[in-house]
């Protein structure tokens, strides 16, 4: 399954390799902190439940290195319990070790900064309500320490004000911490994501731009040829031995790529000015198929027109009018014997359906239709789908292609309807 925004940072393996890292610091941190109180403080501690603990974490450490290695294992679920293994590993140090009163309590906040810093805010939300309820517990239920236990007496009082200040700092840096870490780690992948998006909008509108430049300057370049063989049709008409019927099929044909040309050159100019048409969508859809069976006389399609009360108008310009004969072009192309197209619209969009009975479409092409070269045809450039889908994309709208399982494909445009 492909990262989304909200686990792309949590699912990467390094993530967990440096979860590793931490959780070795600690369990050498502790052992050091026990040789130092077991030789130095001669302090009472249950050193067998505390050993017992840090075998059981490094145990931990080498399962989750395991782990990192298997790419169907990364997800924020298993960090996140990674992270509350973590507290509770940690809980069981502190309840051995004075609880509430050990200073190194405020450990909690390590693993709900990384919580905060990696997954979504549920779980971090999770981890600062387990290390609260745990804190709490621990300020009641613990195993003191002498080394941490005040004198009785005048100072008796004023450590247990401290030890529920501490409380409180730390309940007050949880949520904090949860709060605003979650909100600034959100925008960070927020701003990651728009970079992304950007950078692929660029890429596409390059390859618009190299299309648009290779087109006009075709155009420029086919009118001197064209002009040659009106020319030579013209001489040949005075030829008896060439037949009067094919001349006359070939200056129709040389007729119609000049209109097309021209066509071109006319779309390019509104283009650049702006200029877009109010038009009802089915009339827009009527009179679009009308042209289009002019250039495809044997297609044979079915039309439905279904929506929300009467058609509304959309602002429409000869760039759309190719997207969608792009596509009715591929379903004729791969259609056996019908063309189902629907139209249906709301209060917000407009949908139009293109549904053929051909053979389908291969998942890779379904995959690559935003991408210019993606063609299942032996003879296709690819660039249909290409510049289809960057047009409906700068009408804010989205084209989704893919086969239907009982064979045939269907393309699915959807635009809105208050586009300026």
């Amino acid at each position: 399954m492909p990262n989304t925004p909200e686990t792309a940072y949590a699912t990467n393996p390094i993530n967990l390799r440096r979860l590793v890292l931490i959780r070795s610091l600690l369990v050498a941190g502790v052992l050091c902190l026990l040789a130092y109180a077991h030789f130095a403080l001669v302090a009472a501690i249950n050193y067998g439940a505390l050993l017992a603990i840090l075998v059981a974490m490094a145990i931990g450490n080498v399962v989750t290195l395991w782990l990192s290695k298997r790419a169907d294992t990364q997800n924020n679920r298993l960090y996140f319990s990674h992270l509350l293994v973590d507290v509770i590993g940690l809980s069981a140090l502190l309840y051995f070790t004075g609880g509430g009163t050990n200073p190194f309590v405020s450990y909690y906040l390590v693993p709900l900064c990384i919580s905060a810093a990696l997954l979504p805010a549920r779980f971090t939300w999770a981890i600062a309500a387990t290390s609260l309820a745990a804190y709490s517990v621990l300020m009641v239920q613990f195993q003191p320490l002498q080394i941490l236990t005040p004198d009785a007496g005048a100072h008796h009082q004023t450590f247990n004000t401290h030890v529920v200040g501490m409380w409180i700092n730390f309940f007050v840096s949880a949520v904090l911490i949860t709060f605003f870490v979650v909100k600034m780690g959100q925008t960070l992948r927020d701003q990651r994501q728009e970079l992304i998006d950007r950078r692929e909008r660029s890429m596409r509108n390059d390859h618009i731009v190299a299309i648009a430049t290779m087109a006009a300057g075709t155009a420029h370049e086919l009118g001197t040829p064209m002009s040659t063989m009106s020319i030579v049709l013209e001489d040949m008409q005075s030829d008896p031995a060439v037949p009067q019927d094919d001349i006359k099929l070939l200056q129709q044909q040389l007729a119609h790529c000049k209109e097309r040309l021209q066509q071109m050159v006319a779309t390019a100019e509104t283009h650049q000015h702006g200029e877009r048409t109010s038009i009802a969508i089915d009339r827009f859809l009527r009179q679009l198929l009308e042209q289009w069976q002019l250039m495809r006389p044997t297609a044979n399609y079915t039309l439905d027109i279904t929506g929300e009360g009467e058609a509304p108008l959309i602002a429409t310009d000869p760039t759309l009018n190719q997207a969608i004969h792009n596509l009715l072009d591929n379903a004729a192309e791969a259609c056996k014997e019908q063309i189902s197209i629907g139209c249906s619209w709301d209060t917000q969009t407009w949908q139009l359906e293109i549904v053929d009975d051909g053979g389908g479409i291969a998942q890779e092409f379904t995959v690559k239709s935003g991408q210019p070269m993606a063609s299942s045809k032996t003879d296709g450039m690819g660039l249909g789908l290409f510049l289809s889908n960057a047009i409906v994309q700068r009408y804010g709208g989205s084209l989704n292609i893919a086969a239907l399982p009982d064979g045939g494909s269907r393309a699915l445009l959807e635009l809105p309807l208050n586009y300026e």
